[in-house]
């Protein structure tokens, strides 16, 4: 989508929505079927599941790692790894 910034080695699964203004930074894993919305930003070294959902203006930290189909709300700071089917809001 519009202004989106993608920096070095971002790998991207199939199905993904990568929305306005989002940036994701260098060395991020995105796996399939995944949204990452308006506004966010992903950190350097992130491993993010498939069917993931990340709603807008959150924050994701480095080397974080998010299993398969969690969701975070909007406008959150992700400071610690979740768990697979984990919901934070």
């Amino acid at each position: 989508m519009h202004g989106v910034i993608i920096n070095a080695d971002v790998q991207i699964g199939k199905n993904c929505i990568i929305n306005t203004n989002s940036v994701i930074e260098h060395g991020v894993k995105i796996k399939d079927h995944t949204h990452i919305s308006t506004g966010v930003i992903i950190n350097g070294e992130t491993n993010i599941g498939s069917k993931v959902f990340i709603g807008s203006g959150s924050v994701i930290s480095n080397n974080i790692k998010i299993e398969d189909s969690c969701i975070v709300g909007s406008g959150l700071n992700v400071k610690s790894n979740l768990k697979k089917k984990s919901i934070i809001k």
